[in-house]
């Protein structure tokens, strides 16, 4: 499938007034919701519209099409993860620190399951915004957490920290909603984030002892 360029801007929420951003996180919301239940070819806009409580000319007041809603629903989901990874002082990483940015990242998915159903569905159907999430998101997010690990970790083994941690994050809230059903319980709810946050924790510390360091 041929690879999507992103040319859409951000909405610049500054001018919207209380209503317009209520509004428009509605929107969004409903378009992770839809667009992660039908994927971006499978979604029309009166679909999300629809699902958000609006009418169609009101979504196209804030966005001119499917595609740009589309990116905006990646980039709000994305890329506050990658502040998150990015907010911590890389001259004191410790394991304190490890724990605290795999808790931070858990949470902000906890309240995203849609972006970790949405990154599936474009890998498993080689998508055209595959490039574009790759050079624009989990690339930087890539490189900036191997620079935590510094000398202590070989590139190989910052590539398969990296690859599991993507799994027990993103691949968490794709299944979580059969593994409910399995186990009887709410893998999705604050509590059951938490403990599954603690668990990468400590598994990342026993496949990769030098983090223990």
């Amino acid at each position: 499938m041929e690879a999507v360029n992103s040319t859409a801007k951000p909405i610049d929420i500054s001018n919207l007034g209380s209503q317009g951003v209520k509004t428009h996180q509605g929107i969004l919301a409903a378009a992770e919701l839809t667009f992660s239940q039908y994927g971006l070819q499978g979604t029309r806009v009166r679909d999300i519209a629809d699902a958000a409580g609006v009418n169609v000319a009101t979504l196209y007041n804030y966005y001119k099409n499917k595609q740009a809603l589309y990116e905006a629903v990646l980039d709000s989901g994305l890329q506050p993860l990658v502040e998150i990874v990015i907010s911590y002082n890389l001259a004191r990483f410790d394991k304190a620190m490890l724990h605290d940015i795999v808790t931070d990242s858990l949470m902000h998915l906890q309240q995203h399951s849609g972006i970790c159903k949405l990154i599936y569905l474009e890998s498993i159907n080689n998508g055209q915004y595959l490039e574009n999430l790759s050079q624009r998101w989990f690339s930087p997010l890539t490189t900036e957490v191997k620079s935590y690990f510094g000398d202590g970790v070989d590139e190989s083994e910052r590539q398969q920290l990296i690859a599991l941690f993507f799994h027990l994050s993103f691949g968490h809230f794709c299944l979580s909603p059969l593994l409910n059903k399995v186990f009887d319980t709410d893998m999705d709810s604050v509590d059951g984030v938490k403990e599954h946050a603690h668990f990468c924790f400590e598994l990342l510390l026993k496949i990769f002892p030098k983090l223990d360091a």
